[in-house]
């Protein structure tokens, strides 16, 4: 066609499949190929028809794609087998760049200016192996042992935590933070049971303590997350309480097997003291200022 009715040419081949189409001057358009099979070859634009090419491969897979002057993306890869391969973009249609491996898993993304995210990198069976962030996509780093499992994480500023440490199997080895994630620290033993938790500068309780097999061996605390402190025997039965500075009680025994051996108090908890015998019947009690009987 033209002057003027408009496209201008649509091309055959001798056995009828489409060949080539191009138009412009201004039935915009401009062109797309086909390869002799029918299959397409080539698609561009621009003059302002927008997207600006796709190829593909001679069995009609595709294999890039770029735009831009604004058609934005500007480019897709592809491998022979139509998985993709690379993805930039920006001048601002954003991401910057991921790419992937010749199975077609993932292998890395990074991005900033800012389409944020910058970088996470993957394994080649495509399991992740790190993570970072930060100018101000928050959190700054957690990395990944070779079958998956976390390895450890950090943070601040303010993405806060700052650092979990696990074991090569999974399981969890410490944690600690402050300035200013508070908390501070909780240790774990090898086989995942807890071992220690501290606080303090201003994440309150300091300290509790594990034996090797998991049960409680003791507590403190105060300035002044209060109670101080609680004793345990090793098969994990309580052993000894106090308290005061100013929690009150001041304190309990207790027997290997359990049982109650004695209680006191005052200053002003009040009763001063009660006595138990071996097999935990009561053998006396005392009290008074002010609590009476004696």
């Amino acid at each position: 066609y033209r002057p003027q009715g408009l496209p201008q040419s649509i091309t055959y081949r001798p056995q009828g499949l489409p060949q080539s189409i191009t138009y412009r001057p201004q039935g915009l358009p401009q062109s797309i190929t086909y390869r002799p099979q029918g299959l397409p070859q080539s698609i561009t634009y621009r003059p302002q028809g927008l997207p600006q090419s796709i190829t593909y491969r001679p069995q009609g897979l595709p294999q890039s794609i770029t735009y831009r002057p604004q058609g934005l993306p500007q480019s897709i890869t592809y491998r022979p087998q139509g998985l993709p391969q690379s993805i930039t973009y920006r001048p601002q249609g954003l991401p910057q760049s991921i790419t992937y491996r010749p199975q077609g898993l993932p292998q890395s993304i990074t991005y900033r200016p800012q389409g944020l995210p910058q970088s996470i990198t993957y394994r080649p069976q495509g399991l992740p192996q790190s993570i970072t962030y930060r100018p101000q996509g928050l959190p700054q780093s957690i990395t990944y042992r070779p079958q998956g499992l976390p390895q450890s994480f950090m943070y601040q500023p303010p993405g806060l935590p700052q650092r979990f440490m696990y074991r090569p199997q999974g399981l969890p080895q410490s944690f600690m933070y402050r300035p200013q994630g508070l908390p501070q620290s909780i240790t774990y033993r090898p086989q995942g049971l807890p071992q220690s938790v501290t606080y303090r500068p201003q994440g309150l309780p300091q300290s509790v303590t594990y034996r090797p097999q998991g049960l409680p061996q003791s507590f403190m605390y105060r300035p002044q997350g209060l109670p101080q402190s609680f004793m345990y025997q090793p098969q994990g039965l309580p052993q000894s309480i106090t308290y005061r500075p100013q929690g009150l009680p001041q304190s309990f025994m207790y027997r290997p097997q359990g049982l109650p051996q004695s209680v006191t108090y005052r200053p002003q908890g009040l009763p001063q003291s009660f006595m138990y015998r071996p097999q935990g019947l009561p053998q006396s009690f005392m009290y008074r200022p002010q609590a009476l009987p004696q």
